[in-house]
């Protein structure tokens, strides 16, 4: 496993310089671009277009490190009004929600909320 981490760092890095993707802004205001896990990436896009941006970068790094694409595991949530060109091109990937780490992220920021709180409510009442 820390093997697999120190390889992902370059990965890490060159996701996090590049201008192109725009990530994930959080409430705090910092901008998440990418998520690394010990099997795993998450890259957070705004637009489907990036997606393009991020695949050169990625199969540089997989001849690198011998990590590959599981194209099956691949989902993209869209923070906006999905366009009909992404449709057609990204039809089996495209989710109103996704679990990272068991934090959900949802088009609906009420739902998302709502679901990242259950668990601990749950807790809470169970110990009440």
């Amino acid at each position: 496993m820390t093997l697999f981490v120190l390889a992902s760092i370059p990965l890490t890095e060159m996701m996090k310089e590049n201008t192109k993707l725009h990530g994930y802004r959080t409430k705090r205001n910092n901008i998440v671009k990418i998520q690394s896990y010990p099997d795993d990436n998450t890259f957070l896009i705004r637009q489907t277009t990036e997606y393009n941006e991020i695949l050169p970068t990625y199969q540089k790094h997989s001849i690198a490190s011998g990590a590959q694409t599981n194209e099956e595991k691949t989902e993209i949530l869209c923070l906006r009004e999905v366009q009909s060109d992404e449709i057609n091109n990204f039809k089996e990937q495209i989710k109103e929600k996704v679990s990272i780490t068991g934090a959900v992220f949802c088009t609906n920021k009420g739902e998302e909320t709502k679901e990242n709180l259950a668990k601990t409510l749950e807790n809470l009442e169970r110990t009440i």
